[in-house]
């Protein structure tokens, strides 16, 4: 009986609580919407003050990596290759489980970047559709050097160092026109830069291909191309140096259109 009238009390006591608290999100919800008010109410100076927890919790956060890998393989004779050999690959992915990042093994080594993806580990020079792709879409693309010294340091240190992360999308509602030389070399080339193109211009770079050159904002060519137009052009690999430049900052780059 105790048990149930104790119970009840604490029911009671969390309905009250539900109805301050929604009564004071109402609050500042209107207050939020007065930009004319010189002074702070009670209630938003508790939201200034939650702001503040927030913050300070948000900075004392810092989420798991989960990692995919590109550009790993054997055979090569650069030395700058010794780092990215197979063996090395399977050697950081211990390192990454040991300090409790996640890795995301791709399925029949698919040239997507899935979602979850925060981290892309990579050669520096090595420019893979995944690595493009991270490029546009604001993740980390990193030596295998961050990971070994992540594992020395027992746990993650700055990526700033070690890679690369653009802030801002260069193809974001660009309209990209793929010339008839474009196309026609690809095809006898069949090396797939039309649907690269397209998967890195629709899926990750929030553009879109179109058929029209006049209303075209890029227009990929080849050399062969005379397009008579001063739209911004492209030959495929001016395309990816646009996208994931060679010669840039080891901080994380933000730069503009």
């Amino acid at each position: 009986y105790q048990r149930r009238v104790h119970g009840g009390q604490l029911n009671s006591q969390l309905m009250e609580k539900e109805k301050e608290i929604s009564k004071y999100h109402q609050q500042i919800i209107d207050e939020s919407k007065s930009e004319s008010r010189a002074t702070l109410t009670p209630v938003r100076c508790l939201k200034r003050e939650l702001d503040v927890v927030t913050e300070s919790t948000a900075k004392k956060l810092k989420l798991t990596p989960i990692v995919t890998f590109s550009g790993f393989r054997d055979g090569s004779k650069s030395a700058d290759m010794a780092k990215y050999t197979l063996k090395a690959k399977t050697e950081a992915m211990e390192k990454v489980s040991k300090l409790g990042g996640h890795i995301l093994r791709e399925e029949n080594h698919s040239e997507r970047l899935d979602s979850s993806v925060t981290h892309v580990i990579s050669p520096a020079n090595a420019r893979t559709i995944k690595t493009l792709a991270a490029a546009l879409t604001g993740r980390w693309i990193v030596g295998v050097d961050w990971i070994t010294d992540s594992n020395t340091n027992g746990s993650w240190v700055d990526e700033s160092p070690y890679g690369y992360r653009s802030l801002t999308n260069p193809l974001n509602e660009q309209k990209v026109y793929l010339s008839e030389n474009f196309r026609n070399s690809a095809q006898s080339q069949n090396n797939g830069r039309v649907q690269h193109a397209k998967l890195l211009v629709e899926d990750y770079g929030q553009g879109v291909i179109v058929d029209d050159l006049q209303s075209a904002d890029i227009v990929f060519v080849t050399q062969k191309d005379d397009c008579g137009t001063d739209k911004k052009r492209f030959t495929w690999e001016q395309f990816i140096e646009y996208v994931f430049p060679k010669t840039k900052p080891t901080r994380v780059l933000s730069q503009k259109n």
